[in-house]
Order: structure tokens, then C-alpha cells, then sequence
């Protein structure tokens, strides 16, 4: 059963939503970014980066309330737990909570983000997911 995105914590923060979306493949950022919908309000970003080193830059320096993690970065690839390890320091030194989804195909290593309480989101439909948590009742 798909999970309902954060709706209810999204609202009871009463911020604007900040998005991290980090994956290595530029095509796929160009087709995520134009592909968002119309109804990020203001303060509301979405935030696209392509490496390891942007991606632990970003999270140290920004607030975000959700991040679409892809797993491989480079071609060895791996980064993707690393970068949770970071977000998950952050989380523990702030008391805060991030709601992080993998976007890895790789069924083993999905299955591995899985056990750590991450959840898996088609990279494809990560614009459809942000429209979903900003108007939940117009998708």
C-alpha cells in the first residue's frame, strides 16, 4: 500500500516546503524540474543537485523537508548511504525529521534502503509525488 506523503506533517509545520532532488543524470533533473507543477507557492523550492559533494553541501546548509535520493552518483556508485548517513547526523543534531525517499532501481539495494525505513519512489514520479503533497485533493 503507497504511504500518503507527509501531508498532515507538511501542514503542521506551517513552512515552505524545501525539496532536495539529487541525481547524477542531468536528463532526468531537466525532465523532473520541467515536469513539476504549478503549484509551488512562494518560499516553496525545489532544489536539484548531480554529485555527492553538492548533494552534503546542500543538506548542510539547507532545511529540507523532503529528499529524493538517487543511490549511485558515480560510476561506483554507492553514495546514495552515505548521504543518508549524513542527513540522518542532521537529523539527530537539529530534532528534526526528513522524510527522505530512494529512487535507486536496483531492487537490492532498494531493498536495503527499505530496512533503514526509506521508502522507494520512481524517479519518473517524483514530480507527480511533490504536486501530491502540495494539493493532495487536485491529484
Amino acid at each position: 500500500m503507497a504511504e500518503k506523503l507527509s501531508t498532515i506533517e507538511y501542514k503542521e509545520t506551517l513552512k515552505p516546503l524545501k525539496i532536495l532532488v539529487i541525481n547524477d543524470d542531468n536528463i532526468t533533473l531537466t525532465d523532473i524540474a520541467v515536469a513539476l507543477p504549478s503549484s509551488l507557492k512562494k518560499g516553496e523550492d525545489v532544489i536539484f543537485v548531480s554529485s555527492y559533494e553538492k548533494a552534503i553541501s546542500a543538506i548542510k546548509e539547507n532545511d529540507f523537508t523532503i529528499i529524493f535520493l538517487d543511490h549511485n552518483l558515480t560510476p561506483n556508485g554507492g553514495e546514495g548511504f552515505k548521504i543518508l548517513e549524513v542527513i540522518q547526523k542532521k537529523e539527530q543534531n537539529e530534532g528534526k525529521k526528513i522524510k527522505v525517499y530512494s529512487t535507486t532501481k536496483d531492487e537490492k539495494i532498494q531493498k536495503q534502503y527499505k530496512e533503514k525505513g526509506i521508502k522507494w519512489v520512481s524517479e519518473f514520479k517524483i514530480a507527480f509525488k511533490i504536486g501530491k503533497i502540495l494539493n493532495p485533493k487536485k491529484i
